[in-house]
């Protein structure tokens, strides 16, 4: 009997130890307990709210296809479309002068572009640059939409290169 009464007080303190111990468990159970699905759930449910009240009339059917240019042409030196083209005939260049090709009659504005040499002609005395300009140029005829300039990187000297001409809208 002895025994039992020396182990009440090591008894009872170890009882209260895990009464505090789990009921601290089952505070932190209560106010913790989302399942990681349920964030999920909720944070998914927080981001369409968002989408769609900034951008309600944004969906699939209406995002546009990624498929090749709708405006690009290869231009030999002289002026003349070669037949890797589309959207850009012979009658959309004007070769105003040296190094100055104007694009006019477009089916649409372009909003920008990019041009690149096609290559050097035999006996060019090094590397040149094309560049692409929206809108109207002092050179180009009234209407022009497009221009595209060649010219030596060494003093700017407009000279006739071959190049590739990529326009979008």
């Amino acid at each position: 009997m002895k025994r039992l009464y020396t182990s009440v007080p090591a008894l009872v303190i170890s009882a209260a130890a895990l009464l505090v111990t789990l009921t601290g468990l089952a505070t932190a159970g209560t106010t913790a307990g989302v399942t990681p699905a349920q964030v999920r759930a909720i944070a998914k449910s927080v981001a369409n709210a968002q989408i769609t009240a900034r951008a309600p009339s944004l969906s699939v059917a209406s995002a546009r296809s990624a498929g090749a240019p709708a405006l690009y042409a290869q231009v030999t030196g002289t002026g003349v479309i070669t037949a890797n083209a589309a959207g850009i005939t012979q009658a959309n260049i004007v070769h105003s002068r040296t190094g100055v090709y104007c694009f006019v009659g477009l089916r649409t504005a372009p909003k920008g572009g990019v041009a690149v040499l096609d290559a050097l002609p035999p006996g060019a005395s090094g590397p040149d640059q094309a560049q692409v300009g929206v809108g109207t140029f002092g050179a180009c005829p009234a209407g022009t939409q497009a221009v595209v300039g060649t010219f030596k990187s060494d003093g700017g000297v407009l000279v006739d290169d071959p190049f590739f001409v990529v326009l979008w809208s």
